[in-house]
């Protein structure tokens, strides 16, 4: 079969890798396991030129443009990287800041190139502005289940410090919410006061044991260290722990079958549902990234409620079970308000630690 030049849809990476050529741009493995080598042509794509059936046939099954997002808040917005940021970006890059990790000027093409690379299924750059002016960049990679950021503000006098905590906020929780990590981390040069200052301001921990000697150059190397961003920390006891994981192991479909849809069936879905999510954010201590609370029904002292009938229907419709699902129905039935309870029980505690970390950090 004849070579013939294809798109490479950015969606469809996972990981940029080496080319083992020397005037190679990159090598990619795709979500579906294939490798290609890729380069960016005159337009920003990303193309390879192949004869693999199989891989032309996917990458035609799957055109899926490039992701694109604007976040704003608080007269910060967080953009998208493309192209044609590419001047101001080359600036950027050859001023010597405290996170200067080039020996050598970098040349426009150097730029379009690492623009063309920032984006993938794992990883995205934004551009910082502040009240439509650029002024830095944001982006994050996504390794396993661990999300690694880089924040950099080259034009110090449109955006300080004070919107640092915005930037981190707009960013993880993007992250949270796309790639679903268990961790979010940062790596800092050692001798980088401004980042530090920045990020551990911010819910973010230096690892002090965790020094790291990164590549510079062919030649030298940069102390860094690891950062960790800290959430409200919720500590679930051993006996919240089981209760919540057996709840997690109950899927009660016969109740729903038996349940009158005009009724009942659409409540239940909510609640096992939403409660399921609520319960491995919890265990997860993961639950500041869910600021939804209202969906699962809380009334004005913050507690979770749930219709007075629920328990009388769950005993209307035992009577038509038996076995294993009899049995499922009695234990969802003897851990629901427990389950409430433990729920209720941290969503207070983590609003209790937001109002005080948000006091804390005005008054910094």
């Amino acid at each position: 079969m004849k070579c013939i030049k294809i798109i490479v849809p950015r969606m469809l990476i996972k990981y940029h890798l080496p080319h083992p050529e020397v005037y190679g741009e990159s090598v990619v493995e795709l979500l579906n396991g294939m490798v290609t080598d890729v380069f960016t042509d005159e337009n920003g794509d990303l193309t390879t030129e192949t004869n693999n059936k199989k891989l032309i046939d996917y990458l035609k099954q799957n055109d899926i443009q490039d992701a694109s997002y604007v976040f704003e808040d608080n007269s910060i917005r967080l953009r998208s990287i493309n192209q044609s940021d590419s001047d101001f970006v080359l600036h950027w890059m050859n001023q010597k800041t405290d996170y200067s990790y080039n020996d050598i000027k970098y040349e426009l093409e150097d730029i379009r190139v690492y623009i063309s690379h920032a984006i993938s299924n794992a990883s995205h750059l934004f551009i910082i502005e502040k009240d439509n002016m650029p002024a830095g960049m944001a982006g994050y990679d996504t390794i396993d289940i661990k999300g690694i950021i880089d924040i950099k503000i080259y034009e110090k006098e449109i955006i300080t410090k004070d919107y640092a905590a915005t930037i981190i906020n707009l960013l993880t929780e993007h992250i949270h919410k796309m790639h679903r990590v268990n961790g979010i981390y940062s790596v800092i040069f050692k001798d980088d006061q401004y980042s530090h200052q920045l990020y551990t301001k911010n819910r973010f921990c230096k690892d002090e044991e965790d020094l790291l000697e990164l590549p510079i150059s062919d030649s030298s190397f940069k102390k860094a260290y690891i950062y960790k961003y800290k959430s409200f920390d919720i500590q679930v006891t051993e006996s919240e722990k089981q209760i919540l994981n057996e709840f997690l192991q109950l899927y009660p479909k016969k109740l729903y079958d038996l349940a009158n849809p005009d009724e009942l069936i659409d409540l239940e879905h909510s609640i096992d549902y939403e409660l399921k999510i609520y319960i491995r954010l919890i265990l997860t201590n993961q639950l500041n990234y869910r600021d939804e609370f209202e969906e699962i029904l809380i009334n004005d002292d913050g507690l979770l409620k749930i219709e007075n009938n629920l328990i009388e229907k769950y005993d209307e419709m035992m009577a038509f079970l038996s076995g294993e699902d009899l049995s499922t129905a009695i234990m969802y039935k003897q851990l629901i308000f427990p389950v409430l309870e433990i729920i209720n029980k941290h969503i207070k505690i983590y609003r209790e630690k937001q109002i005080y970390h948000s006091i804390a950090n005005s008054t910094y």
